[in-house]
């Protein structure tokens, strides 16, 4: 492989690896300090302020993204939702962004019924009246209770559950 230099100059790689990066946030970019900033925010102040490790989210850069993906689906006539996901670490604050404001249509009524989920909650309480009507778990030694519900009400209920004082600590399809 070529030096570094030689594929910067033969436009291999790109000129200004924060501007073009697929990876972080549309607008990320090196102060004048030389410091890296996303969603305005200097990124060393916050590590000072709030610590390691630190999940860092631009809400600009996600609405941009979800709204350029759902413009796509309906440039193309598809019947589509777009969805914020995530693993190991769900994002309630992203969950709430989304909330209407990411999804175009719900394909919930046109698809075949979904498998079971299973949604363990950490609240101080929940409400008698829940999408879905789930069932519920006894609380856990660690305060938490497993929910169960139909597939085609999970988002109903994950989008309710968010909108109080619940801590979505898991969710996953129930095996067969």
């Amino acid at each position: 492989m070529p030096p570094m230099a030689e594929q910067v100059q033969s436009g291999a790689v790109a000129r200004d690896p924060v501007a073009d990066s697929l990876v972080l946030p549309i607008g990320s970019r090196v102060n004048e300090r030389g410091r890296l900033e996303v969603g305005g925010c200097d990124l060393v102040e916050l590590v000072e302020e709030h610590g390691t490790p630190a999940y860092i989210y631009a809400e600009d850069d996600l609405r941009a993204r979800a709204r350029a993906y759902r413009e796509a689906f309906e440039r193309r006539g598809v019947d589509g939702e777009v969805l914020f996901a995530s693993k190991a670490f769900p994002a309630t604050a992203a969950y709430r962004l989304q909330d209407g404001a990411l999804t175009s249509t719900q394909l919930t009524a046109r698809q075949p019924a979904r498998p079971p989920v299973l949604i363990r909650v950490a609240a101080p309480e929940l409400p008698e009246h829940l999408p879905g009507a789930p069932e519920r778990g006894e609380p856990g030694p660690d305060g938490t209770r497993l929910l169960r519900v139909a597939g085609e009400h999970s988002d109903a209920l994950l989008r309710r559950l968010l909108a109080g004082d619940a801590h979505i600590v898991e969710v996953r399809g129930e095996s067969a």
